[in-house]
């Protein structure tokens, strides 16, 4: 129950206040996010019933859930039967996965050969007209949710009262959890060490716990991390995750990730490296299973891998005619926080303010373009080209930024500078705020006009702006 006490108070509230008055609730996510614990949590608190679908393999196992063992019946009937009993016997109905239920009842009679997977969802529509009863739905299956109930027109479309996209943990309290995971454990960890958890989890709760269940010795630093994690990914827990998820999805789709994992992210550059593969139809498909986000800039297509932990893996795995990057390049491009720095700017598309720690105000443009310069001029977190000009940002992930951040910021306007960027504002980004003398240094210095002190709380204007999740 760890991930229900740790920021789920926005699901918790959403979930209870629809349960009340009795509606169809759907949760969808990433694998691992806290979907299943926010289910069991709520048919805990009501007494209800929880049905993990993914262990509904026939028929008679629905029945067998709810004590009506008996007679063979076909999937239609049991169906019926299941909820006919369940109304009656629970307040609540919570099941999981339930596009998996979907799926196999449709490979039998009479659902097979009459529609299969979408007659099933059309029957299920029919029940739950009927049904008065609050009912919990989670799916990871975006594909088979969006090919059921992806539009108005499809047999599920209209059944659902209330859609919760359940999102990873922000960062604070992916340590919140890993804090106490740690704990409980018995797991001394370095604050550095704790801070690469919560980045290359992704915030993702089941993640962090892989991680930490592989950590070994006395006292871990940010090297013991790493090391852990790239044995995770090598030959552990990730490896074998990622590659089921690979045998899931066509090779089209499967090229279409290892390129993007290249960092090959614009729809051109995809295109070229991808001849031969329908393009459109691969990115279409991983759109709908929710691998990958697509982020319009200006009038250009750019494609997003969601789970930072996978991005991470598929960079590093060798793929034929690709680049196997290095771990540590890996990770700044994915899964680094000034990654996530980078991706929360690219989806701006619309003016938004934001106030800095100091109260002042910064107008952020539509923008055109967001990347990372290294070069023979130094190196810059990231550079956001707008409509209106250039925010130049150095981005720090630690306890209270130190003073010598400012320095670095000034260093990076001068780097812009001499590439030609027009910059109007000058961010220093530190999720967990700044110590006294950053600020004083700030205000000192000669680029005070422009300079920005930007903490979580900015950063968490800037997505509700946007409607992207909480870093």
């Amino acid at each position: 129950m760890v991930e229900i006490i740790i920021d789920r108070e926005r699901e918790i509230n959403m979930i209870e206040s629809g349960i009340r008055v009795g509606l169809k609730i759907l949760l969808k996510g990433l694998r691992g996010v806290g979907k299943t614990t926010l289910l069991k949590y709520f048919v805990e608190k009501y007494n209800g019933l929880y049905v993990n679908c993914q262990k509904i393999l026939r028929p008679e196992h629905l029945l067998e859930i709810i004590g009506n063992e008996g007679n063979y019946v076909d999937a239609y009937e049991a169906l019926e039967k299941f909820f006919e009993i369940a109304c009656n016997k629970y307040y609540l109905i919570a099941l999981d996965e339930f596009t998996d239920l979907l799926v196999r009842l449709g490979n039998f009679k009479p659902y097979r050969g009459t529609g299969g997977t979408s007659a099933v969802a059309s029957h299920l529509r029919a029940i739950l007209e009927e049904v008065k009863k609050p009912i919990i739905f989670s799916t990871t299956s975006i594909k088979t949710l969006y090919d059921v109930a992806g539009e108005y027109s499809k047999p599920l479309a209209r059944s659902f009262d209330m859609i919760i996209h359940v999102h990873p943990l922000s960062m604070e309290d992916a340590l919140k959890l890993i804090d106490k995971l740690c704990s409980e454990k018995g797991i001394k960890c370095t604050y550095d060490a704790k801070l690469r958890i919560a980045e290359m989890s992704g915030g993702n709760p089941a993640y962090i716990k892989a991680i930490i269940n592989g950590l070994r010795g006395e006292k871990i630093d940010i090297n013991s991390v790493n090391e852990t994690v790239n044995a995770l990914l090598r030959e552990g827990y990730f490896n074998l995750l990622f590659q089921g998820i690979e045998r899931e999805i066509s090779i089209s789709e499967l090229e279409v990730l290892y390129i993007i994992s290249r960092g090959y992210t614009r729809y051109s550059e995809i295109e070229k490296r991808g001849r031969g593969i329908n393009i459109n139809q691969a990115l279409s498909l991983l759109i709908q299973r929710g691998f990958i986000t697509k982020i319009k800039i200006n009038r250009e297509s750019h494609y997003v891998i969601n789970d930072k932990t996978m991005a991470l893996w598929l960079a590093t795995e060798p793929y034929p005619g690709l680049e196997t990057l290095s771990f540590e390049t890996a990770r700044i491009m994915h899964a680094a926080f000034e990654s996530l720095v980078r991706e929360l700017f690219m989806q701006i598309q619309k003016t938004i303010e934001v106030k800095d720690i100091t109260g002042k105000k910064l107008l952020i443009y539509p923008v055109k373009k967001v990347y990372r310069y290294k070069g023979k001029l130094g190196e810059i977190d990231a550079i956001i080209v707008t409509k209106q000009g250039t925010i130049v940002c150095e981005i720090y992930f630690g306890e209270k930024c130190p003073p010598e951040k400012i320095q670095q910021l000034e260093r990076n306007v001068a780097i812009a500078e001499k590439m030609g960027e027009n910059i109007y504002a000058a961010a220093l980004i530190s999720y967990f705020g700044f110590q006294n003398e950053t600020i004083e240094r700030a205000k000192q210095s000669p680029a005070m006009q422009i300079i920005y002190l930007l903490d979580k709380n900015s950063l968490w204007q800037i997505s509700k702006a946007i409607g992207y999740r909480l870093l």
